[in-house]
């Protein structure tokens, strides 16, 4: 029987190990659609398609969503939706400020950040913690 990618959410988003074993054992390259896009499920591949940024691209967005980067509008991306130069220009742009002697001042408070917010409104911890605690954690350690 041929593998199957199926999207996540619900219930299926807690448990995709057989699926995704299933896709790394039997189908490890796997197209969806009509080469809509490519499921990469073994590290070795996923490492070397990271790295090899002639043939692949991550500034059109990183999910199937045809439309993912029109949400950005003029507004700057996340550096894992650039592609070099710019994401290599923007990589080094915020390395620096984040090697081990930068971050030593803060990192107790950055430890401490997830507790603190989770304590702080625990009944909507599992609807918002993607979207409303991690676009505040970079102006936290400032």
């Amino acid at each position: 029987m041929p593998v199957k990618f199926a999207y996540r959410s619900g219930d299926t988003w807690a448990e995709p190990w057989d699926d995704y074993r299933a896709l790394r054992d039997e189908d490890p390259v796997h197209e969806v659609g009509d080469g809509e896009f490519w499921v990469l499920s073994r590290f070795d591949d996923v490492f070397a398609a990271a790295r090899d940024t002639a043939t692949y691209s991550s500034a059109n967005g990183l999910t199937t969503a045809p439309d993912d980067m029109a949400s950005f509008d003029d507004k700057a991306r996340p550096i894992v939706m650039m592609d070099p130069p710019e994401h290599t220009a923007m990589r080094r742009l915020v390395s620096r400020p984040m090697t081990p002697r930068q971050v030593a001042p803060v990192e107790d408070l950055v430890r401490r950040f997830p507790e603190y917010s989770v304590d702080e409104d625990n009944a909507r911890f599992a609807a918002g913690w993607s979207t409303r605690r991690y676009e505040y954690l970079p102006f936290s350690a400032n």
